[in-house]
């Protein structure tokens, strides 16, 4: 005759021994997954002073996209955000109220986008200019304008996850073990 004894302080499934290494694991797997996404499209990102070509991924003038390119994990819902930093830079939307940070997300769009950019007419060079928005003096008493600029789609976060979509389903072998 088999006995079952019950205890008030062990239960056949502990918490402590499954749960907190699938954790563990899933936070390592979803790690992976981001720094290996991050790299491929800092990868896809080259440096030179003319823009891309259309479809194809942006050209980094500055530096700053490229440096801005992180990940990190959402603890909330248990996802991997990757991707550009949010700048801040500044832009307006089509009532000329200014927006932040919209250049990286118009890029990834498959159509590309508008942004609105203020510019101001330089006497010296008899030309409209990009505004300098630092010093709201600087523009006092100066003709500006805002300028519809439609910028094309140059893709490059999207191109990373497709490369390594193969990769996860590796990642996650073999990751819980005694």
């Amino acid at each position: 005759m088999i006995k079952v004894r019950y205890s008030k302080t062990r239960s056949f499934f502990h918490r402590a021994l499954i749960i907190d290494p699938v954790e563990r694991a899933k936070h390592q797997y979803l790690s992976k997954a981001g720094a290996f996404i991050r790299r491929d499209a800092k990868g896809l990102i080259r440096r030179a002073k003319k823009p891309s070509r259309p479809g194809n991924p942006p050209h980094d003038h500055t530096g700053l996209l490229r440096e801005r390119i992180f990940f990190a994990e959402d603890t909330t819902t248990g996802h991997m955000l990757v991707g550009p930093e949010k700048t801040n830079q500044v832009f307006f939307a089509g009532d000329g109220q200014p927006v932040t940070g919209t250049v990286p997300e118009i890029l990834e769009q498959p159509e590309g986008g508008d942004i609105q950019v203020l510019e101001v007419y330089s006497d010296h060079f008899k030309k409209w200019v990009r505004a300098d928005l630092r010093s709201k003096r600087k523009l006092a008493g100066r003709k500006t304008r805002l300028r519809r600029v439609h910028i094309e789609s140059r893709p490059f976060m999207a191109p990373a996850l497709a490369k390594n979509v193969d990769k996860f389903p590796d990642l996650w072998k073999n990751v819980v073990t005694d």
